[in-house]
């Protein structure tokens, strides 16, 4: 990762500048999946804008920035989760809900770093995510960084 990288935590004082940021990442997402129609830039954002204010407002959810000269080229959204009522382990784990990294820094470690830090950051050992099962070169890297396919989800449409 370029030396010029800062990781911050941040909350909800932080949503209007990661617009670009999550439009590359809704972008990408209708790249992978090309047989699906997605929302406009300003009706993506304004949805997800919301429900990003709803998540980071909950106790304990938080924003890791990554910033480059000041401009922010990645970030994560961490929602802390107490456990399952299934499983005895973990009591406590952290869930992140998008990651996002700027088209001009992906593969420059923006995406580890953040990573690395919801470990520290949120105190736990146990970190969860989703991937679009068409995003293969997204299932690559978190398998490289370690984590293990889990949970499928499956998806049917009425016919």
């Amino acid at each position: 990762m370029s030396a010029s990288v800062e990781i911050e935590r941040r909350g909800a004082d932080v949503l209007d500048e990661l617009e670009p940021l999550w439009l590359t990442l809704k972008n990408h997402h209708g790249a992978c999946t090309p047989d699906q129609a997605i929302h406009d830039d300003a009706t993506s954002w304004a949805q997800r804008r919301e429900e990003y204010a709803h998540w980071v407002a909950e106790e304990g959810s938080f924003f890791l920035v990554a910033r480059a000269a000041g401009r922010p080229v990645g970030y994560a959204l961490v929602i802390l989760h107490a456990g399952s009522p299934t499983w005895i382990e973990p009591r406590r784990f952290a869930v992140v809900q998008d990651l996002a990294v700027a088209s001009d820094q992906q593969g420059n470690g923006v995406g580890r770093a953040l990573l690395d830090h919801v470990h520290d950051e949120s105190g736990c050992d146990v970190v969860e995510l989703a991937v679009l099962s068409a995003n293969e070169s997204a299932l690559r890297f978190y398998e490289r960084l370690g984590f293990e396919r889990r949970v499928e989800t499956l998806r049917r449409t009425r016919q």
